[in-house]
């Protein structure tokens, strides 16, 4: 079997012919072809990826939302203890942090309700040290 290659256009062409015997003579004899492509396969676009930009940015989302959770879990524990001085600091820390957070309205909105819960609580404890922080 003698098999002939021939590369066009990003394929390769292969013909296959076999030698026969025909009097004096040796003659081939087509067989067949094949087709091989040699181009390098297109990679399918995948789903785009979450990029690197937008992960950092929803990751501190959720960081400024966790830390908003535990300064208000500390906040509360400071204002059954009636320790004021630390509660205001803590309420401060508090809304930087709401500043920082970057969610829809909606949920924006409920983060504010907690935090205007946390300043009246503030407000009742300062009534009863009397002091005016109004």
């Amino acid at each position: 079997m003698y098999v002939r290659k021939v590369r066009k256009g990003g394929r390769v062409y292969s013909y296959y012919y076999k030698s026969q015997r025909i009097g004096d003579k040796v003659k081939s004899i087509y067989v067949g072809k094949a087709v091989e492509d040699i181009r390098k396969p297109t990679i399918k676009q995948a789903e785009p990826k979450i990029a690197k930009r937008e992960f950092k940015k929803e990751s501190d989302v959720i960081n400024h939302l966790l830390e908003f959770d535990n300064l208000l879990n500390e906040i509360n524990t400071l204002i059954n203890g009636k320790d004021l001085s630390n509660a205001i600091f803590t309420y401060n820390k508090m809304f930087e942090v709401y500043t920082k957070i970057e969610v829809d309205a909606s949920d924006k909105a409920k983060v504010f309700e907690r935090l205007n819960s946390v300043y009246n609580d503030l407000i009742e404890l300062s009534k009863e040290n009397k002091i005016n922080l109004n």
